[in-house]
């Protein structure tokens, strides 16, 4: 056989091999963590990249007056989101992950629900009965722990010259929203407030309850308060923002995957008492929409039951323990902070609503919008609440 048509004869065996074969796309990547699915990107999934400097980063600094207000990112474990172009296999057109179509999953707001209304027999209000402020001796106790916020020293000592530590921790969401919430805040706060994101992407409620000792989140919180020039004796407040990645339908559906949050809760506030003495209240804030999400990261309905998590841990100390097992002794006061679910496009009656616009590709994390939504909700709340605005505002 001559080599013309031995090449031919190649060519074509290579033509047909790739004219029969079936191409399958990939699946869409699950991102573990301890064991649940991190919280911590948008679609497409990131590239983890481990920076070498032993030293502290600091991401978003701002200096107003006196006030110190610091966004950490500890060295370690950071995420990048590669571009579509990076990665390579991945669905990239949005409606892969985000469907704008989804305006509504139907749910009553918890702030909008009565007593007569309920959501798998949990009636509606914040602190149950249809009430969005605590019974009158949980209040009183809370009236309590606020006269106690005070500056202090770096002994814990007040002092007129000293800080009030005000610290966010959580996930992803939790992050980008107390970060834009430092930008605002920082010429309406006192300036002896200081303020410390220690929220980290894919930190999920599991993930400080049961720390990775390689990668521990309260270490990172430990190394940010630090940064800020406080002391563990300065930190008094902390605003609590968490869920649990990937749930699943069937396996998590409710009240499974909300009562495994408020255990999770639990633990992270039991901690904080034991960590930080001077912590006087801990406000906890539940999940924006996520009704336009096609991925399982942290979907409806379990994002809107979050809240059930977060009512039931509060209704658990005022019960002595409860089932979480959270008393006034072994945790800080827990207090609702600002309540920021709205079903879509659907008005609340504050008028919230949360377009797809407001949304990373991924329909979990809030964009430019939403975070700006986000923080404008904690401000108001901080500056009004009757309690807060005590020691926020100047």
């Amino acid at each position: 056989m001559n080599s013309k048509l031995t090449f031919v004869l190649l060519l074509t065996g290579l033509w047909l091999a790739a004219c029969s074969r079936t191409d399958t796309p990939p699946a869409a990547t699950e991102l573990h963590v301890q064991p649940t699915v991190q919280i911590e990107t948008e679609a497409p999934p990131a590239t983890p990249t481990f920076v070498p400097s032993p030293t502290v980063a600091v991401t978003e600094t701002a200096m107003v007056a006196d006030t110190q207000v610091v966004s950490i990112t500890l060295p370690g474990l950071q995420t990048i989101t590669p571009s579509p172009q990076e990665a390579a296999g991945q669905p990239t057109e949005a409606g892969r992950f985000i469907d704008c179509s989804l305006t509504s999953v139907g749910f009553i707001p918890l702030i909008d629900m009565t007593a007569d209304q309920d959501y798998f027999g949990q009636e509606g209000g914040l602190y149950g009965d249809g009430q969005n402020l605590p019974p009158l001796d949980h209040q009183r106790r809370a009236s309590l722990a606020t006269t106690a916020i005070q500056p202090r020293d770096a002994g814990g000592n007040p002092s007129p010259d000293g800080r009030i530590g005000l610290i966010a921790i959580g996930m992803s969401n939790a992050k980008a929203e107390f970060d834009r919430f430092m930008e605002v805040a920082a010429f309406e706060k006192s300036p002896l407030v200081t303020l410390v994101n220690a929220a980290r992407p894919g930190n999920v409620a599991s993930y400080w309850a049961r720390p990775d000792p390689d990668d521990d989140p309260w270490v990172f919180l430990e190394n940010a308060i630090q940064h800020a020039e406080l002391t563990p004796q300065q930190v008094q407040v902390v605003w609590l923002k968490q869920a649990n990645g990937g749930p699943r339908p069937g396996r998590d559906d409710f009240p499974v995957y909300a009562q495994h949050l408020r255990d999770d809760m639990a633990t992270i506030v039991r901690r904080v008492r034991e960590t930080y003495p001077n912590v006087q209240v801990v406000y906890l804030t539940s999940r924006i929409y996520a009704g336009y999400s096609r991925i399982e990261l942290s979907p409806e309905p379990f994002a809107y039951e979050g809240a059930f998590s977060v009512r039931w841990l509060i209704q658990d100390q005022m019960a002595g323990g409860g089932e979480s097992g959270v008393t006034y002794e072994n945790a800080p006061l827990l207090l609702w902070g600002p309540y920021l679910w709205a079903d879509g496009t659907t008005p609340r009656s504050d008028g919230l609503t949360w377009l797809c616009d407001d949304f990373k590709r991924d329909g979990v994390h809030p964009g430019d919008t939403g975070r700006q939504k986000a923080a404008d909700l904690m401000l108001d709340f901080f500056k009004t609440d009757p309690l807060t605005s005590q020691w926020f505002n100047p």
